[in-house]
């Protein structure tokens, strides 16, 4: 995937996150990049405030994206033909 295809978003110093708040982000996010008919996105989380939840989850599958968290506690959501787990 191109770095044209990637935000990233560092919640540092951030408390907390609501899923009506991610699910804004993911609107937004993938209204964008499908204006822009870009086939595939990345959104990296950096510092998230909590780990991820099933609540998040369901916000990024509701949209059709896919969500995950590393080991280092960041998350990835992706879309388009990059939101298939491989």
């Amino acid at each position: 995937m191109s770095v044209a295809n990637e935000i990233v978003l560092d919640f540092s110093g951030i408390d907390a996150v609501t899923p009506s708040f991610v699910d804004e982000i993911l609107a937004m996010l993938d209204k964008s990049f499908r204006r822009a008919k870009r086939d595939q996105f990345r959104l990296l989380l950096l510092n998230p405030p909590t780990r991820l939840s099933s609540k998040f989850s369901a916000v990024a599958r509701g949209r059709g994206l896919h969500i995950s968290e590393s080991e280092g506690g960041a998350w990835t959501v992706t879309g388009g033909s990059a939101a298939i787990p491989s």
